[in-house]
């Protein structure tokens, strides 16, 4: 899986995820996991993406 297939896999879960969860504190905890998950499969590869848009 190339890395702009797994940011768009990774954009429309977060964005549903927004959508389908109203409880703000659950919403919060969910987007706190994808981050960790996210870090934990891309490792460096992420911080050379964050630290290209900072």
């Amino acid at each position: 899986m190339s890395i702009f297939q797994y940011l768009t896999l990774w954009s429309s879960v977060s964005v549903l995820f927004i959508f389908a969860v109203e409880d703000t504190q659950r919403m919060a905890f969910t987007l706190v996991l994808w981050t960790i998950y996210s870090y934990t499969l891309l490792g460096p590869k992420l911080e050379v993406i964050l630290e290209a848009f900072v």
